[in-house]
């Protein structure tokens, strides 16, 4: 019988457990919870209560267990832990270090997506010494952000130079690199594009609609939905550009999804990616919707099973969603309060 270790608990990690059941694995989470801190421990065969940071003591557990395979469903805090843990072990991860560097840092991402033709929002460079000839080339307004922060943190929305200036020092004041974004502000709805990866081959799933609760900030109350509109469009200008870049740093296998904003000049301009599940979990209905499972695809992979690209859905087009009932007639919507802002 084959073990998976199963990487943090968190709201991937039951369904990761119930497929790698049903295909007669062994299941194990290993993270610091009690088993009735309502935790997937519950639903495991088996339960480790040790420090994930602690990779020494992490790996020696994995050696004495045989573990066959090791997963972390859509936790971020886990990708790094599991991405060496893998190397140590020489087990399957579906990710390269490389792969993951671009949806952790915002300017090497825009810089490699750009040679791409991916469409992105104009950005301007600006030395920490904040020089005068660099400040009188910026067009406001604009965002200034660290690159490797989430979750709204360093995010300024800067209307003239004084406040451009604070944004950059609070920025720098919150991040580990001295690579901060400087780029135009976008103004519209938000969409996210999600593509799933099969042996090097990647498909456009869907492009899901963002509507924010009338009254509250944009980074609030959200409902994300598989019904949206504006599909032609983003499919003739950004999805092709997308596929292609999401390919050239070396996404070949599981699911990313790709932040966009619909901008005031009628235009969808890419904000960031993440190359994992994503925290709505919208990749549960692909499933019923598209008959494409991702955690198969996850834990397939995981245990050493090679990923091929017929396991992918046909390629989504604009007559699909014109012309087919298939995702309107089975929208998905998911009602969330959205932590991350727009831009973070």
């Amino acid at each position: 019988m084959k073990k998976l270790l199963i990487l943090n608990s968190n709201i991937s990690s039951k369904e990761i457990i119930e497929y790698a059941k049903s295909q007669g694995v062994y299941t194990i989470v290993a993270d610091r919870k009690d088993i009735n801190d309502f935790s997937a421990k519950r639903y495991s065969d088996e339960a480790w209560k040790i420090d994930l940071l602690d990779m020494d003591a992490l790996e020696k557990k994995c050696r004495e267990a045989s573990i066959d395979g090791i997963i972390c469903g859509v936790s971020e805090f886990t990708l790094d832990i599991l991405s060496e843990l893998c190397q140590r072990l020489k087990k399957p991860c579906y990710f390269t270090p490389e792969a993951m560097h671009y949806s952790r840092d915002k300017a090497d991402f825009k810089k490699a997506w750009r040679k791409m033709g991916v469409p992105l929002a104009d950005d301007y460079f600006i030395s920490p010494e904040l020089k005068d000839e660099e400040l009188e080339n910026i067009k406001y307004p604009v965002v200034v952000k660290p690159v490797d922060c989430c979750a709204n943190t360093g995010i300024s929305f800067c209307y003239n130079k004084e406040e451009l200036k604070k944004g950059y020092k609070y920025a720098l004041s919150v991040s580990n690199s001295t690579k901060i974004v400087v780029e135009r502000m976008l103004k519209g709805k938000e969409w996210y594009a999600f593509y799933a990866m099969a042996g090097g081959e990647c498909t456009l799933l869907a492009l899901n609609a963002m509507y924010s609760q009338p009254g509250y900030p944009t980074n609030c109350y959200v409902i994300t939905t598989t019904v949206s509109n504006n599909v032609d469009r983003f499919i003739k200008e950004a999805n092709p550009s997308i596929m292609e870049a999401l390919k050239s740093i070396g996404c070949r296998e599981g699911i990313a999804w790709v932040q966009l904003m619909l901008d005031e000049d009628n235009h969808f301009y890419v904000l960031e990616m993440g190359y994992r599940g994503d925290s709505e979990m919208l990749f549960l209905p692909y499933k019923e919707l598209l008959g494409f499972d991702s955690v198969k695809l996850w834990v397939d992979y995981a245990l050493g099973i090679q990923s091929d690209p017929k396991i992918l859905p046909p390629p989504t087009s604009s007559r699909l969603y014109q012309d087919s009932n298939q995702l309107h007639a089975m929208g998905y919507a998911r009602c969330c309060y959205q932590e991350n802002s727009r831009y973070g």
